[in-house]
């Protein structure tokens, strides 16, 4: 009887081809996967460390700021005197929690978010809520301001005024969202027919604060630029002009 013998015995033997033992041993608790987390790790902290600084800063609140700034949005009349921030001993602006007039980004993204949730119950109350409304006022809002942050930035450009920060920018753009939220609430509470009592009022207060608060920016002109008072106080007009439309327009739902 012949003998027989295995066609695949050679890849038995410790020189055959490779398995996947070896690599069923790499795991991320080796020193290589290890170097590699801390490695993605102090990039995306450096990267990430500035801005969570700012934001820390823009989100430095307390609740008696928080009272006493929509005091001064809803009736920034009563406030008189100077609008400007105050420092801190080394020349920096103080964060929201110790000066009033200082931009936060706390009140803005709450606003927005009622604003978003007073969104889908009103649509529910009418029967006529899905989904896509929470999709909408939220892209709809994204985009208005978006539009308006562009609009502010190019006319502070024009004019060679000193250029407020990105996030001093938004949150001033995002306190239209107060407005929204009173006009919203009063439009459900009370009905329509005081939708616009209450918007027009509200339009006005966020017009007089934008005009107070931005005009610590158009007082700072280059001194090689020739710009009138009248046109200074034009751009402020105009800025808080645009504010009826965009609250007018988002109370639509």
């Amino acid at each position: 009887m012949a003998h027989l013998t295995n066609p695949f015995g050679h890849l038995e033997s410790s020189s055959g081809l490779p398995t996947f033992d070896r690599l069923a041993k790499i795991s991320l608790e080796s020193s290589t996967a290890d170097y590699g987390i801390k490695a993605s790790s102090a990039i995306a902290s450096s990267w990430l460390s500035p801005i969570w600084k700012q934001l820390h800063y823009y989100f430095d609140v307390t609740n008696s700021y928080v009272v006493k700034k929509l005091q001064l949005l809803l009736v920034p009349f009563l406030f008189g005197g100077d609008w400007n921030q105050e420092l801190d001993t080394e020349g920096l602006a103080r964060s929201p929690r110790h000066n009033l007039h200082a931009p936060d980004l706390y009140i803005p993204l709450m606003s927005f978010i009622t604003f978003v949730l007073l969104t889908g119950i009103h649509s529910g109350s009418k029967g006529e809520f899905s989904p896509e409304v929470l999709g909408l006022a939220c892209s709809t809002s994204i985009i208005f301001m978006f539009l308006e942050l562009l609009f502010v930035y190019a006319g502070f450009y024009f004019m060679q005024s000193s250029l407020p920060a990105f996030f001093d920018t938004l949150g001033y753009c995002g306190y239209k969202f107060v407005a929204c939220v009173l006009n919203l609430g009063a439009k459900m509470t009370f009905g329509g027919e005081f939708y616009y009592p209450v918007f027009v009022y509200t339009g006005c207060m966020l017009g007089i604060f934008l005009t107070k608060t931005l005009k610590r920016y158009t007082d700072s002109f280059s001194e090689y630029v020739d710009v009138s008072t009248v046109t200074k106080h034009s751009f402020l007009y105009v800025v808080a002009l645009i504010q009826f439309p965009i609250i007018f327009f988002l109370g639509f739902y």
